[in-house]
């Protein structure tokens, strides 16, 4: 009997522990829903400083996620890895850990994550991709490389067919060299399937603009 009294003690001790962390984590999460992300930080850093034993590790995704809101993407990183260590197939954790890859810059490591996933993964991070190449066109157009952003823009196209300002930034080179037909047509189209999406209006107005179309700018943004 006295030697199940120090088991008991540290069963009660472990729940203890484990309620406390619930309790923490929850307010996290309800801090992150209502916007108040440095509440949430708060919340998750005292209940990940205290994790019961046997925490599921996943856990620790939505505490990298609100790390990735934040800006801190070191921490975000570590968390991931961490929850990935323990689960190396979790889709979310893959998911999340590869399109902070490409937000950094390792688009050929994010894409080695995303392939150990299922196809949703892989396709999480498109946009993201997407955006990481329009980044390099301009930086290429900004050194006079015209042709290297506009291959760069077309693949972003292939990656995100529905992002209104890839095809602008394609659009304004192409007119830039003459080609507005091809110009105008990278973003009627995308009018036509997504007439009721505020960045496509707005990208059109941009493109409209360019081409001194102001009446058309006007219809646009009515």
């Amino acid at each position: 009997a006295m030697d199940a009294q120090p088991a008991s003690a540290a069963r009660w001790r472990e729940a203890k522990r484990s309620a406390a962390f619930f309790a923490r984590f929850q307010t996290a999460e309800a801090a992150r829903e209502d916007g108040d992300l440095p509440r949430a930080l708060s919340a998750y850093r005292a209940a990940f400083a205290e994790e019961p034993a046997g925490l599921d590790p996943v856990l620790r995704i939505s505490w990298a996620s609100a790390l990735m809101d934040s800006g801190d993407l070191e921490a975000a990183e570590r968390e991931l890895r961490r929850a990935l260590a323990a689960r190396p197939d979790h889709p979310d954790a893959l998911r999340a850990l590869a399109q902070l890859l490409v937000r950094t810059g390792r688009t050929a490591e994010a894409e080695q994550i995303a392939a150990r996933g299922p196809a949703e993964v892989q396709a999480a991070i498109a946009p993201a991709r997407a955006d990481a190449l329009r980044q390099r066109a301009a930086e290429s157009e900004a050194r006079g490389d015209r042709a290297a952003a506009k291959r760069d823009l077309r693949e972003a196209i292939a990656l995100s067919p529905n992002n209104p300002w890839v095809r602008l930034d394609l659009a304004r080179i192409l007119r830039a060299e003459g080609d507005g037909l091809e110009a105008d047509a990278l973003l009627d189209g995308l009018r036509l399937t997504h007439p009721d999406l505020p960045e496509v209006a707005m990208a059109q107005a941009f493109a409209l603009a360019d081409a001194e179309r102001w009446l058309d700018v006007l219809y646009e943004l009515e």
